[in-house]
């Protein structure tokens, strides 16, 4: 069943886990049945049965605080529950969960607490707060370069991605994603990747594009696209004067995007800044950095150019 789920077979996974959980030898078996259940809760999640799903993992968690279960730790759980919330576009909930533990960006990395770490990271990339997780995903993998309990290295490499992604790090943040995809491709992966931002459907692009990758891995990114619903993306290499447009788009982020929107309806630096709510020094920064990544030295080039690589 895991390998289905992780698969993105998720009806195969659900028939086995229903089937298996109405063995009645099963049900009296606390540490399986927990297993199965838990495993089912996934299952239901990754087929679109959220409030199913919420219902089962509360029960599990519940039972699970009055059972003594040597493998599957309580904070595991609620770790888990936590991060089926993030899934389902419940960041409150989540922060929620987060505020109550004890888990800290700069913390000791131990095996009790290094899948709430994850779920920690996920939540602060949510949160667009992709320095600290940065800091987080790579203190994990150098405590734990095999990957976390019960989780593959695989699952630490994907938002660290993201991460490095989200502060304009294009070139850091393909190391670990083409990592990943070496491993993907062997395996079959695909849900892994569908639980990160929508910022993956970029990086899976650049990696097809810019990247000297062989056939069995383009084969897998075309898969992954088209689970993202992105079945008309071509992968093939690009010449070298749209991959260079690529990379530069690539580099903008979203509040610099943002900026170059305000800057194309002609408001000044000062209007800028209050409307952002920041400083107008901050809004200077902004553009001297978009000045430099678009190659040009005004407002009405950043523009044209921004229009060129369809930023606007």
């Amino acid at each position: 069943s895991t390998i289905y789920l992780e698969r993105n077979q998720s009806d195969e996974a659900h028939k086995i886990l229903t089937a298996t959980l109405s063995q009645v030898n099963v049900r009296h078996q606390s540490e399986v049945g927990l297993r199965i259940r838990w495993l089912l809760a996934r299952a239901m999640s990754a087929l679109g049965k959220h409030e199913a799903a919420e219902e089962l993992m509360a029960a599990i968690v519940a039972d699970r605080s009055h059972k003594q279960v040597s493998w599957l730790p309580l904070a595991d759980l609620t770790a888990s529950q936590a991060y089926m919330w993030l899934m389902h576009d419940k960041l409150a909930l989540a922060e929620e969960w987060l505020s109550k533990s004890d888990l800290q960006v700069d913390g000791e990395l131990t095996q009790e607490d290094n899948y709430g770490q994850l779920v920690h990271a996920h939540i602060l990339i949510a949160q667009k707060r992709y320095l600290a997780a940065e800091k987080l995903l790579t203190n994990l993998r150098a405590a734990f370069p095999g990957g976390i309990r019960r989780e593959p290295v695989l699952k630490l490499l994907l938002p660290l991605a993201i991460a490095l992604f989200g502060q304009g790090k294009i070139s850091q943040a393909l190391r670990p994603l083409r990592q990943a995809l070496r491993t993907a491709a062997e395996e079959g992966y695909i849900r892994p990747f569908l639980e990160q931002s929508a910022d993956m459907v970029t990086l899976l692009v650049l990696v097809g594009q810019l990247e000297q990758v062989c056939q069995k891995i383009k084969r897998h990114i075309v898969l992954l696209l088209d689970a993202f619903g992105q079945s008309g993306i071509e992968i093939p290499t690009d010449t070298r004067s749209a991959t260079s447009d690529l990379i530069t788009a690539a580099s903008i982020t979203a509040r610099e995007q943002e900026i170059l929107r305000l800057v194309a309806q002609g408001l000044s630096n000062r209007e800028i800044s209050q409307r952002l709510i920041i400083s107008v020094n901050t809004v200077k920064s902004h553009l001297r950095r978009m000045y430099l990544k678009l190659d040009v030295r005004n407002r009405a080039e950043a523009v044209t150019r921004a229009q060129e690589l369809h930023l606007l």
